[in-house]
C-alpha cells in the first residue's frame, strides 16, 4: 500500500541529515561529519465516510482530513424518547377538529314565461 494522502498526494520525502562533528573545518577528511538520509513520512489518517460522492476508506493527510471532515453534511439530532412507566395510563393528544368550510347554496334559476307571439 502507498504512503500518499488521497486528496492533495502529499507522499514520504527523501533528505539528508548532517550531524555537527569537530574537526571539519580543520582539513581531516576521515573524521569529516557523516550525511545519513532522512526519509519524512506525512501524518496519515485512516478516514471512512464519503469523499468526491463516494462512500469508502481513504487516507489523509492531517490538513486534508480537517478540510474534509468540515464539508461532511451533519446528522440529523435523533429525538428524545421519554421512558414510560410501568402501568402508568399514556395521555393521548387531542388533535384540533378542523371545521368544514360553510355550504354555499346554488344560485337559483329562474324561468322567464314566454308570451305567445300574435
Amino acid at each position: 500500500m502507498s504512503y500518499i494522502c488521497d486528496l492533495c498526494g502529499k507522499c514520504r520525502t527523501i533528505s539528508r541529515q548532517q550531524r555537527h562533528h569537530r574537526g571539519v573545518a580543520g582539513g581531516k577528511w576521515k573524521h569529516r561529519a557523516p550525511k545519513t538520509l532522512k526519509v519524512i513520512m506525512p501524518n496519515l489518517h485512516a478516514f471512512n465516510g464519503i469523499f468526491n460522492g463516494v462512500k469508502s476508506h481513504w487516507k489523509f493527510c492531517t490538513k486534508c482530513l480537517r478540510r474534509v471532515k468540515a464539508a461532511q453534511p451533519k446528522p440529523r439530532p435523533k429525538p428524545k424518547i421519554e421512558p414510560k412507566e410501568i402501568g402508568a395510563k399514556v395521555k393521548k393528544e387531542k388533535l384540533p377538529v378542523i371545521k368544514p368550510a360553510p355550504k354555499i347554496s346554488p344560485v337559483k334559476k329562474t324561468a322567464k314565461k314566454l308570451t305567445p307571439v300574435k
